[in-house]
């Protein structure tokens, strides 16, 4: 069950103040306890030592009559339960209750809790009559101070019953108090909570709408806390995805998404890698065949869009098999397979992305066919070997390239390429020969080199043939439609 942060809050608060009231409350009455007992006990001192004075004369005398006198009218005093005086021996002489004091017997009460006091004036709480009590004794002297003696004892029981019933009173005001601050501290918890929690549900949906792809919106802050903080950070992440989202849209002009995401994810090995190291890859030359005489029979707007039809399909292939688009040549497209990160049979992968040019230049130009739209061919070349790849150019521009002998023969296979042929050179046919179906072309003779050049036409991949696991899953039909995996 959700429990929003103003509950949890109020809740916390309210348990602290019940705590803290608690034992503030336990506190206040046991010193209030204490100060009415003192008052009470200071109350007994004073009634039973005046009447040791009152009593002293009349215990010599044994004027049992007059010390009756003197204990009830003492008991009538307000809260005065009980007077007794005791002689020397702790025999009852006189007691307010002539029927239950035990007149004439040793001063030993059975009332709950009672214990019997030790010399000098002391007290000691009991329960008489089922309300609580303090018997507190005053000596009994007569003489002066070199012959005085003592001669008995007046007991005093002061009722606790105005103590009781100002606790009582206390402890009631202390609740009405603790319920009011409560309750008060209850509601200030849940508005706190709630100005606390709208900056927050605010930051929320921020990142929600940031989550869903909006990188342009940013959280207005005004706050200068913690809750400010996180807003601030919350914008700042913002930024930084839209400008990471910018480099990787950017990249994606040039390699596929898995390949982009790969550089931003690991900047640092990219740059390492770029700044041109030997390593084998394999370079592709995809170009349309007579474009330059269809090109004169077209407007510039038509060859325009013939071109960027074409062109996007080829650039939609390479990707498909994480290839790196290095530059467009007018009507061709030469890309590398296996750079600028290294990759597991990129041979493989270069052949898969001609295929498909093929096999889907064909399907295009039927479509185009029935629309009454212009339709061309290509003709692709494809070689592995080693390269220098990196960034070459000068301070001002640099491209992201491969160079090398194998570049060259590609681009002279591509151009010995018939329509609807891919020719790739003995390495490619070595590393790929297990997948793919080919015809041994004659030696042939390119420019720029004095020996011949076996080659191969591939045309079309094995039927039956598992592919690697490494080779993208593509989540295009007609791509997956032509591939059987693992």
């Amino acid at each position: 069950m959700r429990i929003s942060i103003s509950i949890k809050l109020a809740v916390a608060i309210l348990v602290l103040m019940v705590a803290l009231t608690v034992a503030l409350a336990w506190r206040l009455e046991a010193e209030a306890r204490r100060q009415a007992i003192g008052q009470i006990r200071l109350r007994g001192e004073g009634v039973a030592r005046m009447l040791a004075v009152n009593s002293a004369d009349e215990l010599g005398r044994l004027d049992d009559l007059r010390l009756a006198q003197f204990v009830v009218d003492a008991s009538t005093l307000p809260d005065v339960l009980y007077a007794a005086v005791v002689d020397s021996d702790g025999i009852v002489f006189a007691h307010s209750e002539f029927e239950e004091g035990g007149i004439g017997k040793p001063f030993a009460p059975s009332w709950e809790g009672y214990a019997p006091v030790e010399e000098g004036v002391e007290d000691n709480p009991f329960i008489y009559e089922g309300q609580p009590a303090r018997d507190v004794a005053a000596p009994i002297v007569i003489g002066d101070s070199k012959t005085r003696r003592r001669i008995g004892e007046v007991h005093v029981a002061i009722s606790e019953a105005p103590v009781a019933r100002a606790v009582e009173e206390l402890r009631r005001t202390m609740f009405l108090i603790a319920g009011i601050a409560l309750g008060a501290a209850f509601i200030l918890a849940i508005l706190y909570g709630v100005v606390l929690t709208r900056p927050l549900r605010r930051i929320a949906a921020g990142v929600g709408r940031i989550g869903k792809g909006d990188l342009s919106y940013r959280i207005k802050v005004k706050r200068k806390d913690e809750i400010g903080d996180l807003g601030r950070a919350v914008n700042n992440m913002a930024e930084s995805l839209k400008q990471s989202n910018y480099i990787r849209n950017a990249f994606r002009l040039y390699v596929s998404r898995q390949v982009a995401d790969q550089i931003i994810s690991n900047p640092q090995l990219h740059l390492k890698q770029s700044r041109g190291q030997r390593r084998e890859v394999t370079i592709m030359f995809a170009d349309i065949r007579g474009f330059t005489s269809l090109a004169e029979k077209m407007l510039p707007e038509e060859v325009v869009a013939v071109l960027n039809t074409y062109l996007s399909f080829l650039t939609e292939s390479v990707f498909a098999y994480d290839g790196t688009l290095d530059k467009f040549m007018g009507d061709s497209v030469m890309a590398v397979f296996g750079a600028p990160l290294d990759q597991k049979h990129h041979a493989l992968r270069g052949i898969l992305a001609a295929l498909e040019m093929q096999q889907g230049i064909t399907r295009l130009n039927r479509e185009r066919a029935k629309a009454g739209l212009q339709t061309v061919c290509i003709g692709i070349g494809m070689t592995t070997g080693q390269v220098i790849v990196g960034n070459i150019g000068s301070d001002e521009r640099l491209d992201y390239t491969a160079i090398g002998d194998t570049v060259n023969l590609a681009s002279r296979l591509e151009g010995l390429a018939c329509e609807g042929q891919i020719i790739v050179n003995e390495e490619v046919h070595r590393l790929v020969r297990d997948y793919i179906v080919a015809e041994k072309l004659e030696p042939m003779m390119v420019k720029g080199r004095s020996a011949s050049v076996q080659s191969w036409n591939i045309t079309a991949l094995r039927p039956g043939v598992i592919l690697p696991e490494d080779i993208p899953h593509h989540e295009d039909g007609r791509r997956e439609s032509a591939l059987k995996r693992k």
